[in-house]
């Protein structure tokens, strides 16, 4: 049992790793990190994320803990436990997490998509000429609807 926990330990742990080498202008928390990390993948992969977490938290956070009457046991009680608290607040937290970086997400792939079906509206280039630098940033980051392109009339 505790194999398990301290697996799920190090995978939580490399993701913050992940999120610490990441560009920042401030100092941010691991749940900010998540979210952030999150919302780069697509939607439907934060969703996943939030549901196979609360299902691994929730089967360590419900499992007994073995009790223990030797000192020499005592280490691993305590790993055990630490699993245990950690699978508890774990439960609610990273699901949460997980969801509003999938929100995020959702939301920057329709902006992009308003974008494209703008663009691709007016066919001069005064769409993208007029168009803010974080919003053609946005526009040419990827994750936009693959379609044909307009025939310009001559």
């Amino acid at each position: 049992m505790s194999g398990g926990i301290s697996s799920l330990f190090v995978v939580v742990l490399r993701v913050i790793e992940i999120g610490r080498f990441m560009a920042r202008k401030k100092k941010q928390s691991p749940f900010e990190d998540l979210i952030e990390i999150t919302a780069m993948l697509p939607w439907w992969a934060g969703v996943l994320l939030a549901l196979i977490a609360y299902i691994v938290c929730h089967h360590y956070a419900t499992a007994e803990v073995a009790q223990t009457m030797k000192l020499g046991q005592l280490g691993g009680f305590v790993v055990s436990q630490f699993g245990k608290t950690f699978a508890t607040f774990g439960q609610y937290l990273l699901p949460l997490a997980f969801l509003i970086g999938a929100g995020i997400s959702a939301y920057g792939r329709h902006k992009r998509a308003t974008l494209f079906e703008d663009v691709q509206e007016n066919s001069s280039l005064s769409a993208l000429n007029g168009m803010p630098w974080q919003e053609f940033e946005m526009l040419v980051s990827g994750n936009v609807p693959i379609c044909r392109p307009k025939k310009l009339s001559t």
